[in-house]
């Protein structure tokens, strides 16, 4: 809001054009009607607009996982919001109107806890998939009883099956038994470790695709 003396041709009050004229305690004031904004639909917001569609919906799934794997970080955001953030500038692809999810760049936590040494997953028997990894106890913050928290999704059934204390990271596999609904579906798989209260998180590690064998 600008003030003045005489106005740019005097004092006035009322709308002129795109500028309101108005007085104060006897002091003349004039400012500009500000753009309306409410919803421009312009290509960068609806682009956005799906990106975050697209990373919330799938994050809402992934909830309990989320609130473990960014419980802490930087600033005073909550754990979703953390993962919202990260996951919104690294992992969707594809350009608007055809976004969609990167899930080897999805990531369900971020922490200081030393992570996953070569973690692998493959199909075992009748609906099971198995985890394995290289025990690196002792290597950096790397305790031999830190917790493995598994996650599957499954993009044909939109639906997301986890186990938290899994495994300990000495034990280097885990067999995860599906839900019998994930027979024969692809599915994308993560793998991370907390430490045994919980207070610290490794980075979560996408672990590949792989098809749950059926009965």
């Amino acid at each position: 809001m600008g003030k003045y003396k005489n106005g740019i041709l005097g004092s006035f009050t009322g709308k002129v054009g795109n500028i309101i004229g108005s007085t104060w305690n006897g002091i003349p004031y004039m400012r500009a009607v500000p753009a309306n904004v409410k919803d421009p639909k312009t290509p960068k917001q609806l682009a956005q607009r799906q990106r975050f569609g697209l990373i919330t919906s799938l994050l809402r799934k992934f909830r309990p996982v989320v609130m473990i794997g960014f419980k802490h970080g930087a600033g005073n955001m909550n754990p979703l919001n953390r993962a919202a953030s990260y996951n919104l500038r690294n992992a969707v692809g594809g350009e608007y109107p055809d976004q969609y999810i990167e899930y080897s760049q999805f990531v369900l936590a971020r922490g200081e806890l030393t992570g996953v040494n070569n973690p692998q997953v493959s199909a075992g028997t009748a609906g099971e998939i198995v985890y394995t990894w290289t025990d690196n106890s002792g290597e950096g913050s790397a305790q031999a009883g830190d917790n493995v928290i598994a996650t599957v999704y499954c993009p044909e059934l939109d639906t997301v099956a986890y186990k938290t204390n899994a495994a300990l990271r000495e034990d280097e596999s885990f067999t995860f038994s599906m839900p019998v609904s994930f027979e024969g579906e692809s599915v994308e798989t993560y793998l991370f470790f907390t430490s045994s209260d919980e207070s610290i998180a490794s980075d979560s590690v996408y672990t590949g695709q792989v098809t749950i064998p059926e009965s």
